[in-house]
């Protein structure tokens, strides 16, 4: 096979920064109750429940969602780290783009039989999931090789992608 260019490989990722929003309100949750509680005005109290609540709401979050994070990516780092992937070499077959902007269909295509799926809006497992609509490589008769692992829920997960220079 030819030489290809590495599009994707998950060995450069590091943890999913969506707990960037959660923290945010958290620390604002937080800087409002330090600011109302040195306030010596009416509705004091209403800023300070509203504090409360947004801290509460944003912990509450961050405590389900760091650990379920944080499990999902090493246990990706695990199967890339031992090598407990497939690799299945070829070019791309029956190729179905996501809709654009669309939450609809997976964006979904085949090599030698073996079906991948994924989508951009998706950030339960860890893998490539750009799709064409947003810059992504795939497309149809594409020379590629993929490393991959079955995920019980989600499918073939991509753990790295090469394609043929374009």
């Amino acid at each position: 096979m030819q030489y290809l260019t590495i599009i994707y490989d998950f060995a450069n990722q590091l943890p999913n920064n969506d707990l960037l929003f959660p923290l945010v309100m958290l620390i604002c949750g937080l800087g409002i109750i330090y600011y109302n509680k040195n306030l010596n005005i009416e509705g004091r109290k209403s800023g300070m429940v509203a504090g409360f609540i947004l801290s509460i709401f944003s912990g509450i979050i961050l405590i389900i969602w760091i650990p379920i994070n944080l499990v999902c990516y090493f246990d990706t780092r695990d199967i890339y780290d031992n090598k407990q992937y497939k690799i299945v070499e070829g070019r791309v077959a029956n190729y179905h783009p996501m809709q654009k902007g669309g939450h609809g269909d997976r964006e979904s295509f085949s090599i030698n039989g073996i079906d991948f799926k994924f989508s951009d809006f998706d950030d339960t497992y860890y893998g490539y999931k750009n799709v064409a609509s947003k810059g992504g490589a795939i497309k149809e008769n594409l020379l590629v090789r993929i490393y991959y692992f079955n995920h019980s829920e989600e499918g073939n997960v991509i753990l790295r992608l090469e394609i043929e220079p374009l």
